[in-house]
Formats: C-alpha cells, structure tokens, sequence
C-alpha cells in the first residue's frame, strides 16, 4: 500500500522516492512481483480541501505501476476493507498463477489455527 494525503500533492510526489526505495531494500530483482495499491488518505474531507484530484490519483496509478487507486478515510473507514480486498485478491491470484485469477476471496481470512470465539 502507498499512502498519500489528498490535501498535500507533495505527498503523491513523494511516493516515486518512497517507493524506489522499498523495492531497494526489499525485493532486489524480483521488483516486478511485488503488488501496489494506491490510497488517497482523507476523503471524508470536503471536495475543496482536497488538493489532490481522483484524476491525479489515477494518472499516478497507471504511470507508476499500481493496480489500484482508492480514495480512503482512515477517521471513518470508508473504502478501507475495499482497498485490502484488492490488495488480498491480486497476491493469491498471483502466487496461484493466473489460471485462478477472479477467484472469489473469503470473506475471513484466519492468521492461526485457534477456533475464533462465538
């Protein structure tokens, strides 16, 4: 997930470097498999204190190799549950190759083999 702040365009600009510099230090050649979403941080705000447009967000999106562009709210949650939901459907739709891609994904993903309390 890369975040910016939708009231500060300097923030969408500075995801290039953030990045450039995660994939550095964590996937060496294999940067081409990781997976991005893009998250426009405080969309409950009202339109004009939004600096950032969708548009902008989109654009940025396609240009830079992300699968997705959501506008969120961390304060209310909104988009949130879908932001992840694409994130989870692309990483086992491509750790299972792509004869499974669109396979429905479980409404619960469980980390451990507890039973989850009634």
């Amino acid at each position: 997930m890369l975040v910016y702040d939708v009231q500060d365009p300097e923030t969408l600009a500075n995801l290039v470097r953030w990045k450039q510099t995660f994939l550095s230090k964590t996937s060496g050649d294999r940067g081409q498999e990781v997976i991005f979403v893009l998250l426009g941080n405080k969309s409950d705000l009202p339109a004009d204190d939004q600096a950032v447009s969708k548009a902008d967000g989109d654009a940025w999106c396609r240009e830079n190799g992300c699968i997705a562009h959501f506008r969120v709210s961390a304060k209310s949650g909104d988009n949130v549950d879908g932001a992840f939901a694409k994130a989870l459907e692309e990483v086992v739709s491509a750790s299972r190759g792509p004869a499974v891609k669109g396979d429905a994904i479980p409404d619960k993903v469980v980390l451990d083999d507890a039973e989850p309390e009634p």
